[in-house]
C-alpha cells in the first residue's frame, strides 16, 4: 500500500514565505507597521529555518523587518538589522550588486543615535512653539474684543 503524500506545514513552503514577506511590506507601506513587525518576524524566522540564512528571500524579509522597525521608531533594532542585512548582501552577492548598494545607501542615511534620541523632544518642542502663539493670539483677540464693546 502506498503512503499518502504529506503537505509541508503552512510556513514551510517558499511561496507562502514570499507571500508573507510581501504582506508585511504592504503593511508597512499602508502605515500598519506594528502589524507588519509581527508578520515579518514570523516570516523571517521561518524563511531562515526553511531556506537558510543566506537565501535571497530571507535577506529581503529581514530588510522589510528593518523597515518596519524604523517605521515604528525602534531605531536600535532597525539599525542593527539594516547593518546585518548589508553585511549578508556583501558576503553573498558581492559589493557591487544593486541590492548591496541600496542597503549601503540606507545604512549611510540612518540618522545618528543622538538625533534619534532627540526626535521625541524635538516633536514636542515644535508643538509647544506653535501652541503658545495660537493661545496668546486668541487671548489678545478676546481682550481686544472686550475693550471695543
Amino acid at each position: 500500500m502506498r503512503t499518502p503524500l504529506r503537505a509541508p506545514p503552512d510556513d514551510a513552503h517558499p511561496t507562502t514565505l514570499a507571500c508573507r514577506s510581501t504582506l508585511g511590506g504592504a503593511y508597512v507601506h499602508a502605515g500598519r507597521a506594528i502589524e507588519a513587525v509581527s508578520v515579518l518576524k514570523r516570516a523571517s524566522a521561518a524563511s531562515e529555518r526553511v531556506l537558510g540564512p543566506d537565501s535571497r528571500l530571507t535577506l529581503n524579509t529581514r530588510g522589510s523587518l528593518a523597515r518596519a522597525y524604523a517605521a515604528t521608531r525602534r531605531w536600535q533594532k532597525a539599525t542593527v538589522l539594516y547593518r546585518r542585512v548589508l553585511a549578508d548582501y556583501e558576503r553573498t552577492l558581492g559589493p557591487d550588486h544593486s541590492m548591496t548598494r541600496q542597503y549601503r545607501d540606507i545604512v549611510a542615511q540612518l540618522p545618528p543615535w543622538w538625533l534619534r534620541a532627540l526626535a521625541p523632544v524635538l516633536r514636542v518642542t515644535r508643538r509647544w512653539r506653535r501652541a503658545p502663539r495660537t493661545l496668546i493670539g486668541t487671548q489678545f483677540r478676546t481682550l481686544r474684543e472686550r475693550r471695543t464693546r
